[in-house]
């Protein structure tokens, strides 16, 4: 299956959610997150300045991301990840 990515704006964030949730409900965090608590954690840090995300996407279907913001550091600024997600589906093998 094709894999797309796609910069994920703070208007956009919270569709992803319910994937942030499944993620980490499972082993090894086990959080107990639901999606309304999901969708807030997402909106706090999609407000963080310089907030940047990618999004990856099969079959129309958000299935990875990745957050993070720019960072002030002694030589200039640099990207903070903050927050990774991936679905986990079992590998079938090469086709």
């Amino acid at each position: 299956m094709n894999t797309a990515f796609a910069v994920v704006t703070a208007k956009d964030i919270e569709a992803f959610a319910e994937l942030y949730a499944l993620v980490y409900n499972a082993a090894p965090w086990n959080d107990g997150r639901s999606v309304p608590v999901a969708k807030e954690r997402l909106r706090g840090l999609a407000a963080a300045p310089m907030f940047e995300a990618l999004g990856a996407y099969q079959a129309g279907t958000g299935v990875g991301l990745v957050i993070g913001s720019g960072e002030r550091l002694a030589q200039g600024w640099g990207c903070c990840t903050y927050e990774r997600c991936l679905e986990h589906r079992p590998f079938k093998g090469l086709a």
